[in-house]
């Protein structure tokens, strides 16, 4: 029931918008378009079209004139009949669309304005200017951090990358070159320092932070070599120490065994009431022998 439903739906649907194309609305029109020719006459299409004049009002002349009947008989037989008129005597002449002026002229505004656009002349780019006030707060900020120390730490706030966002807006800004220099210095002597007091490990960290203000420094460069040969030795140092402990410890476990050994040998030599009493022999304090 509900498929026979939506087909009639449907049918009555495609009914209504058939019955909306205007030449099935009136059928005569099919057998008057068959009548009618598809060529157009050529008179209607060479000579003008004549528009209805006012009748002129001509003076009166006398009924007994003759030249006056006879000029206007002429002249009524020399004048050919306009096309108007033949189009309208033959009833196989198509219509005559009469083309006003106006037919052809936008009526929106809007689309005159986009046929014929305004050319506006390109305007000129002002060059940006220099952000000098966010460069002064930059390297305002940058020696606070200097002075409570925080050179390269924390990662999200320290004076290094302040000096590295001054350079990006201004390259070879000399404050900011001068500041990541006065990092490196402050690394390299802690190094120096480190390394003196034989903690290798220490000075290869602040090299490690030096580097990352100034990746080609000469100085640092130079003590991470000296902090990596003396942290090397120290590891031989050790490995030796630990060597020299273990053999220690080997020759003292050797020694003992051997003098334990020697005492089992002496006792066994001895006479049995001078040898001492052993576990297995004790029996209550009894002695069997």
């Amino acid at each position: 029931v509900l498929y026979l439903g939506a087909v009639s739906m449907v049918c009555a649907t495609g009914f209504y918008f058939l019955l909306q194309i205007p030449a099935l609305r009136d059928p005569v029109q099919w057998f008057e378009g068959q009548d009618r020719p598809s060529h157009r006459p050529l008179g209607s299409i060479t000579n003008p079209i004549a528009t209805p004049t006012p009748p002129q009002n001509e003076p009166l002349q006398p009924a007994n004139s003759p030249g006056g009947s006879m000029a206007e008989t002429a002249v009524a037989t020399s004048e050919p009949a306009p096309a108007s008129l033949a189009a309208e005597t033959d009833p196989n002449a198509p219509p005559q669309v009469i083309e006003q002026p106006g037919d052809n002229m936008p009526d929106d505004q809007d689309e005159v304005a986009e046929a014929a656009p305004e050319e506006k002349p390109p305007e000129e780019l002002t060059p940006p200017a220099r952000p000098e006030t966010q460069i002064a707060q930059l390297l305002a900020d940058a020696e606070q951090q200097m002075a409570s120390r925080r050179f390269t730490a924390p990662a999200s706030n320290n004076a290094l990358l302040l000096y590295q966002r001054v350079l990006e807006l201004e390259p070879g800004n000399p404050a900011a070159l001068q500041g990541i220099q006065n990092i490196a210095v402050y690394y390299r002597d802690e190094a120096e320092q480190s390394l003196r007091r034989g903690r290798p490990d220490e000075s290869l960290a602040y090299i490690s932070r030096g580097l990352r203000a100034t990746p080609q420094n000469a100085n640092l460069l130079n003590l991470r070599q000296q902090a990596l040969s003396s942290q090397q030795r120290r590891e031989q140092a050790q490995q030796e120490e630990i060597r020299r402990q273990k053999m220690e410890q080997e020759l003292a476990e050797q020694r003992y065994q051997e003098q334990l050994r020697q005492q089992r040998t002496q006792e066994s030599q001895l006479p049995w009431w001078q040898q001492p009493p052993s576990s297995n022999n004790n029996t209550g304090g009894f002695n069997q022998r």
